[in-house]
C-alpha cells in the first residue's frame, strides 16, 4: 500500500473489518445475480405460458399485437436478467478482488489460493439465455403465421 502524506495506514484490525464488509458484499451480490434471475427468468416463463396455453382462442380473441408485445415484454425481461447479472458478478468481483488485496497485506490466502474452472456458469448462462430469446423468437413467428381464425398448428 502507498502512503500518502498526512494519510495514516490502515491498521490491521480496520483491514480485518474491511476485508469483512467486501466479503459479506460480494456474497450479498452473488446472491442478487441468482434471485433476480429466478424472478425474471419465471416472470417471463409465465408470459409465455399464458399466451401459449391460449391456443386457438387466443389467435382470434386476442390481437396478435398485443401478443407480440407479451413476446416483446418477455424477451426484455430475459435481457434485463443478463444485465443485471453482468452488473453484480462486476461488483462481485471487486469485492473479491479486494478481499485478495487485504490478504495479502495481511499473510491470508482464502480467496487467493482458490482454484476453480472459470467462466463455465458464464458459458451455460448464455446459452440458456440464448434458448429462452430463440423460443420467443419461435412464438413471435408462429403468432404471425397463424391465420385468424385458423386452428394453431
Amino acid at each position: 500500500m502507498v502512503e500518502e502524506k498526512g494519510t495514516p495506514q490502515p491498521t490491521e484490525h480496520s483491514l480485518l473489518i474491511e476485508y469483512q464488509a467486501a466479503q459479506s458484499s460480494a456474497e450479498f451480490h452473488d446472491g442478487l445475480v441468482w434471485s433476480v434471475t429466478n424472478i425474471l427468468w419465471a416472470a417471463a416463463l409465465v408470459i409465455f405460458g399464458f399466451i401459449v396455453t391460449q391456443h386457438n382462442a387466443a389467435f382470434r380473441i386476442i390481437p396478435k399485437l398485443l401478443l407480440t408485445s407479451l413476446s416483446i415484454l418477455g424477451i426484455s425481461l430475459v435481457v434485463f436478467a443478463r444485465q443485471c447479472a453482468l452488473q453484480f458478478n462486476c461488483i462481485k468481483n471487486q469485492k473479491y478482488e479486494r478481499c485478495k488485496e487485504i490478504e495479502a497485506l495481511l499473510g491470508m490466502a482464502q480467496h487467493t489460493k482458490l482454484e476453480f474452472p472459470r467462466n463455465r456458469q458464464k458459458v451455460i448462462y448464455k446459452v440458456v439465455m440464448f434458448f429462452f430469446i430463440a423460443c420467443w423468437l419461435l412464438l413471435v413467428a408462429v403468432i404471425w403465421s397463424v391465420r385468424s381464425g385458423a386452428p394453431c398448428p
